[in-house]
């Protein structure tokens, strides 16, 4: 005779919605993160060319250097050109997934990325209280 034996544990609403939140981020990474990061070849945003396929970035034909978190950073915001994203929606996307970053590690590479840029830099927008969005041309 087989028993079925439940363990029952009670957690709070707010740890409910946590543990929610945790496999919703989770499943964004691995499953919608991807999706945004098979990009058409390239894209252009004003003067910014961005090569995904040869992970090159180019502001009247000269090259920009840029670190892998940092190419990785400006390709979701040009994917989403126009579009304010959150820091934790950044900090998930373009951190790797063993990362232990806060959202002020998005300020710093959004700040280190913009000196990158030079006066393109300006094309990232920060969004008071919710993130940064990439402009599609320069402020005018």
């Amino acid at each position: 005779m087989m028993h079925n034996k439940q363990i029952v544990i009670q957690i709070t609403q707010e740890q409910l919605n946590d543990f929610a939140d945790a496999i919703i981020a989770r499943y964004s990474k691995q499953v919608l993160g991807l999706a945004n990061l098979v990009p058409a070849p390239f894209i252009t945003i004003g003067d910014i060319h961005i090569n995904f396929a040869g992970r090159e970035v180019t502001i009247s034909d000269q090259t920009i250097e840029l670190s892998p978190l940092d190419f990785k950073l400006l390709h979701y915001l040009a994917m989403n050109a126009g579009v304010a994203l959150s820091r934790s929606q950044l900090l998930e996307t373009a951190w790797p997934e063993d990362a232990v970053e806060s959202e002020r590690s998005v300020d710093v590479a959004i700040r280190r990325l913009r000196k990158a840029l030079g006066r393109y830099g300006e094309q990232i927008i920060t969004m008071h209280g919710v993130g940064y969005k990439l402009q599609k041309s320069l402020p005018q």
